[in-house]
């Protein structure tokens, strides 16, 4: 592992929801739907901590899109639209026991639009 290198524990994913132009397929943009975030779940790393908290390997959101109309204007949205949002390490960057681990700056956009981002200056200090 890298000595310096800003990892990342649960604190520090940051979720960013979706624009309500960014909608499932068959939704009408700009139609009063809006996204939703829920609670952040991660994996976490068994040996690495740093801060005291465990170093994490991936992060997971389900953002849930309700309310608006069908795209012909017509219909409520059939609602709830769940966008399942996992973020993954890049492969190799930094690894512990053939485990990556996420990065300050490692992001993952879901075709939505919904994001989690890795916001975090921990840096890794080995004994």
């Amino acid at each position: 592992m890298n000595q310096g290198e800003s990892v990342a524990t649960q604190q520090d994913v940051k979720m960013t929801l979706a624009t309500a132009a960014q909608v499932p397929s068959g939704a009408m943009p700009s139609s009063g739907g809006q996204w939703q975030a829920g609670t952040v779940s991660c994996k976490f790393h068994q040996k690495i901590k740093v801060d005291g908290q465990p170093v994490i390997y991936e992060a997971q959101c389900i953002f849930t899109y309700s309310g608006g109309k069908t795209a012909d204007g017509i219909a409520d949205f059939p609602t709830p639209f769940l966008d399942t949002v996992v973020l993954k390490p890049k492969i190799g960057k930094l690894k512990e026991k053939n485990i990556d681990v996420l990065l300050n700056g490692d992001a993952y956009t879901s075709p939505y639009g919904n994001t989690l981002e890795i916001k975090s200056h921990r840096k890794l200090k080995l004994n």
